[in-house]
């Protein structure tokens, strides 16, 4: 076999691999690779091909314990084993209306709704309630349509100009 054939299939296996990566993050099937409470680059930009936008480090809530937990009796945004991060990004099965409130949450912060990886809105600056409120007054925040994904980071640490915005996951 000649060394221009040789090349010519080298580069179509490397074509390939590509649109295979490429296909694979456009598609959900990612998503059974990520664990609960993995850390995890979330990228900000345009599109996938668009220059790297706005990167975050985000801790994965995607049990039901997790989830309800969430960033409940932490008194910064930080990690589980206490690592500083940008966010915590909650996973679910499926779209639909999604509610959120800040029980034992000790810190003020933004609840963003992610529909189909693309932000759609943020619900700015949900006050950290004082201690002695009873759990039945707490106020409850709905996502203003269905959602698949709900971003917590703190407050205005997301412009405006990023809704609209597609979120990717670097799992690597």
């Amino acid at each position: 076999m000649s060394n221009k054939l040789k090349k010519i299939k080298l580069l179509i296996v490397v074509v390939f691999f590509f649109v295979c990566l490429i296909l694979f993050y456009q598609s959900q099937l990612w998503q059974f690779f990520v664990k609960d409470g993995q850390l995890v680059k979330l990228q900000i930009k345009n599109n996938f091909f668009s220059r790297q936008g706005q990167t975050l480090l985000v801790e994965v809530a995607k049990s039901e314990n997790s989830v309800r937990q969430g960033l409940s009796s932490r008194s910064q945004l930080q990690s589980i084993n206490g690592q500083e991060i940008d966010g915590m990004l909650f996973i679910f099965p499926e779209t639909k209306i999604r509610q959120f409130w800040m029980k034992d949450v000790q810190f003020d912060i933004d609840i963003c709704w992610i529909e189909d990886k693309k932000l759609v809105n943020c619900t700015r600056r949900a006050l950290a309630p004082e201690p002695t409120t009873p759990t039945d007054t707490l106020p409850i925040y709905p996502s203003p349509q269905k959602v698949d994904w709900v971003l917590e980071t703190n407050p205005d640490f997301l412009s405006e100009e990023m809704l609209g915005d597609k979120l990717y996951l670097s799992l690597f």
